[in-house]
C-alpha cells in the first residue's frame, strides 16, 4: 500500500503529460498544441531569505512571452547580480522548466543566496589619511556594490576639490573560505 501512495502521483504527472527539464536539456518529441509551443505559462522565484519583489524586477522572462534560452540566460545572470550587490558574492541562480501536456512552459528560478560576505580591511592607496577620512566604509559592515560606488565617488570628489584628479578604483580580495573581503579604494 505504502508503495502505491508513492507511485500515484507519478502515475497521475505522467498520465497529464508533465515533461520536467533541467536547463540545457533537450525535450522528447512529443505532440504540442500550436498555440502553446514554448509559451511561458508562468514564472516562479523559489529560495529563502530573499527580496522577492526586488527579484522579481530583475527577470524579463514573463508569462506569455516565448521561451528563450538566451533570455533565461540573462535572467539567471540578473538574479546572481542582484544579490551579489547586496554582498551575497557566493549567490548562485539556476532554472528548471516544466511542460505541460500543450507545450506551455512554467519556468521556476532556483535561488541560494550564500553568505553574506563582510568586509574584513579597507584600505586607501594614493590619498592621505584626511583625504582618506571620506570613506565611511569600516571593517565589520556587509559588502554592498552601492556603498562601495558611493565610497569611490565620495574619495575621487575629495581628491578633486584639493586639486588631485585622479581615477579611483575599487579593489576587492574575498576569502571565500570566511565570506570576507579586503576593500583596497586606490587613487591614480
Amino acid at each position: 500500500m505504502r508503495s502505491l501512495l508513492l507511485v500515484a502521483p507519478l502515475l497521475a504527472a505522467a498520465a497529464w503529460g508533465i515533461v520536467h527539464l533541467q536547463s540545457g536539456e533537450a525535450a522528447a518529441a512529443e505532440p504540442v498544441h500550436p498555440s502553446h509551443r514554448g509559451e511561458i505559462e508562468s514564472v516562479a522565484l523559489e529560495g529563502r531569505g530573499l527580496d522577492m519583489p526586488e527579484l522579481r524586477q530583475v527577470v524579463a522572462s514573463k508569462a506569455g512571452a516565448q521561451l528563450d534560452d538566451g533570455t533565461l540566460a540573462r535572467d539567471r545572470e540578473a538574479l546572481r547580480d542582484a544579490l551579489v550587490r547586496h554582498g551575497y558574492l557566493a549567490a548562485t541562480a539556476g532554472d528548471t522548466i516544466t511542460y505541460d501536456g500543450d507545450g506551455g512552459a512554467f519556468v521556476t528560478f532556483s535561488i541560494a543566496r550564500g553568505p553574506l560576505y563582510h568586509v574584513r580591511s579597507i584600505s586607501v592607496t594614493g590619498a592621505t589619511a584626511e583625504e582618506a577620512g571620506v570613506v565611511t566604509i569600516a571593517s565589520g559592515d556587509a559588502v554592498d556594490a552601492d556603498r562601495l560606488a558611493r565610497a569611490r565617488t565620495a574619495l575621487a570628489d575629495r581628491l578633486a576639490s584639493r586639486g588631485k584628479r585622479r581615477d579611483v578604483t575599487v579593489e576587492m580580495r574575498t576569502d571565500d573560505h570566511l565570506a570576507t573581503v579586503d576593500v583596497i579604494l586606490n587613487a591614480k
